[in-house]
C-alpha cells in the first residue's frame, strides 16, 4: 500500500501556466521549466515538486496564481483518498488491539497503564529515603 502511495504521489503532476502569470518567480528556475507547444504554447510547466512549488507560493506575485497553484498541489493525490482512509482503519484496529481507546491517544486504556505501574513498582533504596529527607528541609 505505502509503494502504491508513493508511487501515485511521485506521479507528475503539474500546472501550465503562462510567463505574466509567473512574475516573480526566480529567473533561473524559470529557465528550468519545460515549455509548451501546439495548444500551451506561449507556457511553461510548473511540476508540483520542491523546489518549484515553494519557489511559486513565496515568490508569484499574481495572488489568482498562487491560489491556482496552491489547489492543484493540495488536489494531486485523489486517488491516495481511499489508501489513506484504510490505513486510518488499520491503525485504529492496531491500537484497539495493543489497549488504546484510538489510535491518536498518547496513553494505554487506564486498566492497562494501571497494571503496568503496579507491575514496575520498585521499593525506594535506602539512600533515596535520606535524599528526599534532605530536599524536603
Amino acid at each position: 500500500m505505502k509503494v502504491a502511495y508513493l508511487k501515485s504521489l511521485n506521479r507528475s503532476t503539474g500546472i501550465w501556466l503562462t510567463i505574466r502569470e509567473l512574475d516573480g518567480f526566480p529567473r533561473d528556475s524559470l529557465a528550468s521549466l519545460k515549455t509548451g507547444d501546439g495548444e500551451n504554447a506561449g507556457r511553461v510547466w510548473l511540476p508540483f515538486m520542491k523546489p518549484h512549488i515553494e519557489y511559486a507560493l513565496r515568490f508569484v506575485q499574481s495572488e489568482a496564481t498562487r491560489l491556482k497553484v496552491f489547489v492543484g498541489y493540495d488536489n494531486r493525490c485523489l486517488d491516495n483518498v481511499p489508501r489513506l482512509k484504510k490505513t486510518i482503519i488499520l491503525r485504529n484496529e492496531a491500537a484497539r488491539l495493543l489497549g488504546y481507546v484510538r489510535f491518536r491517544v498518547e496513553s494505554p486504556h487506564p486498566y492497562i497503564a494501571r497494571n503496568f505501574a503496579k507491575s514496575k513498582i520498585l521499593p525506594p533504596a535506602p539512600g533515596d529515603i535520606a535524599y528526599r529527607d534532605v530536599l524536603v528541609k
